[in-house]
């Protein structure tokens, strides 16, 4: 034994009270959207193809990393001129 632990990743329950019902091409997404909802988030940030397609569930942007980089470098770039 070398006495090294591996971290956890941080884990997250949510108690949610809506059931979603949306990705019908992967039911678990669902479950994905269904935290998004409960936590307030603002924006998903995604590599699934799935929830990419739909590009926004209610008021949920959904992104790349890509997309999610270049709207932060665009928004530094504005406050740079300011």
């Amino acid at each position: 034994k070398t006495g090294y632990t591996p971290a956890r990743a941080p884990s997250f329950q949510s108690s949610h009270t809506q059931t979603i019902s949306e990705v019908t091409e992967d039911p678990d997404d669902d479950r994905i959207l269904e935290c998004a909802v409960a936590s307030n988030s603002g924006i998903i940030v995604t590599r699934d193809k799935d929830l990419l397609r739909r590009g926004q569930y209610q008021e949920i942007n959904i992104r790349t990393v890509a997309q999610f980089l270049e709207r932060g470098r665009e928004a530094a770039d504005l406050s740079d001129k300011y």
